[in-house]
C-alpha cells in the first residue's frame, strides 16, 4: 500500500517506544554521566555505541518522510543543554564556504529522559511543543526552531538524516 508522506508537517509522536526499549535508551544515555555526545557523522547502518537509538528513531521516521535516499546522518544529545538561539538545521560546513543553506531530510528530536521540567518548550516557526518522555518530534528542512530556557531534567536524542555525506564538506 502507498502511503502519503508528511513532508511538510511537524509530526510529534507520543509514547514512541515501549517501555522496555525506553528503559534501554534511557540506560545507554546516562552512561554519558550528564554529559553530551558532540555531533557526529554516521554512515547508514555503521555501528557504534548509539547505532541501535538512531537505526531505530530513523525506523520511525520513515513512516513518515521517505528517507530512501539517506546514505547517514549526524547525531547528538542535548543533556540538559539547550541551542543558544533561534536556528535551522543545516550543513555547517557548506554555509560557511558558500554562504547558503543546505538542509537535512529532515529533522529528528526525541526525549528519552524528561522530568521537573520549567520550560524547555521546543517552537518551531510558529509551533510550540511541551517535550515529553518517549516523544519523538520530526519536522522538516529548513524550520527554523529554538529551545527555551528551562529547570529540570530534559535530555534530547537528534538525529538528521541526509542525502549525501556532509562530513566531507561535499555537495
Amino acid at each position: 500500500m502507498l502511503r502519503k508522506m508528511n513532508e511538510n508537517k511537524v509530526i510529534i509522536i507520543e509514547n514512541t517506544f515501549s517501555k522496555n526499549k525506553l528503559f534501554n535508551f534511557q540506560e545507554s544515555i546516562k552512561k554519558l554521566n550528564n554529559s553530551n555526545k558532540d555531533e557526529c557523522w554516521y554512515d547508514l547502518n555503521q555501528e557504534h555505541e548509539y547505532s541501535i537509538i538512531c537505526n531505530d528513531l530513523l525506523n520511525e521516521c520513515s513512516k513518515y518522510y521517505n528517507l530512501s535516499s539517506c546514505i547517514g546522518y549526524e547525531f547528538w544529545t542535548q543533556n540538559n543543554r539547550r541551542p543558544c538561539s533561534w536556528h535551522y538545521d543545516k550543513d555547517e560546513i557548506h554555509y560557511e564556504l558558500a554562504k547558503e543553506y543546505k538542509f537535512p531530510i529532515c529533522s529528528i528530536v526525541y526525549y528519552p529522559i524528561v522530568n521537573n521540567l520549567i520550560g524547555g518548550k521546543l517552537h518551531i516557526e510558529h509551533q510550540i511543543i511541551t517535550p515529553y518522555e518517549n516523544m519523538m518530534v520530526i519536522f522538516p528542512p529548513g524550520s527554523y526552531h529554538y529551545v527555551e530556557k528551562f529547570e529540570g531534567n530534559r535530555c534530547s536524542v537528534l538525529v538528521n538524516p541526509w542525502d549525501y555525506n556532509i562530513s566531507l564538506g561535499m555537495t
